[in-house]
């Protein structure tokens, strides 16, 4: 068993299913690190509208989650993530592949770092 690598479990589905709650229960049964994906994309979305970078811009945005990694695995006020403005915003940001690559190899990187394992709550 030494060579085992971190157990990974990725939950999903509809909004307001109730896997937020279902992910952080486990996460915290089983002694694993939590990661909400979706509020990475918010996280981004709110930095975006608070520097007045345009979503339709995408090397800004780009450029904006870059400069956010460190950031990106520290506490955050979830409900400033929670707003219509956010999730809009989220959504549009989203598509941009150059930001879903970014966020993807963030994820993997928090996986691999977790001591035990990880609970992720999203489609990433």
């Amino acid at each position: 068993m030494k060579d085992c690598k971190n157990i990974v479990i990725a939950i999903d589905g509809p909004a307001a299913s109730g896997k937020g709650s279902l992910a952080k229960k486990l996460a915290e049964e089983l002694g694993y690190d939590f990661l909400d994906t979706g509020s990475l994309y918010r996280r981004i979305a709110l930095k975006c509208l608070q520097d007045k970078v345009d979503p339709a811009d995408h090397q800004a945005v780009i450029e904006t989650a870059r400069a956010m990694e460190e950031e990106l695995g520290q506490g955050y006020d979830d409900s400033a993530l929670r707003t219509d403005d956010v999730g809009s915003t989220a959504s549009k940001i989203a598509q941009i592949q150059g930001v879903r690559d970014l966020l993807v190899d963030f994820q993997r990187n928090f996986a691999r770092k977790a001591p035990k394992g990880a609970v992720l709550d999203g489609r990433d």
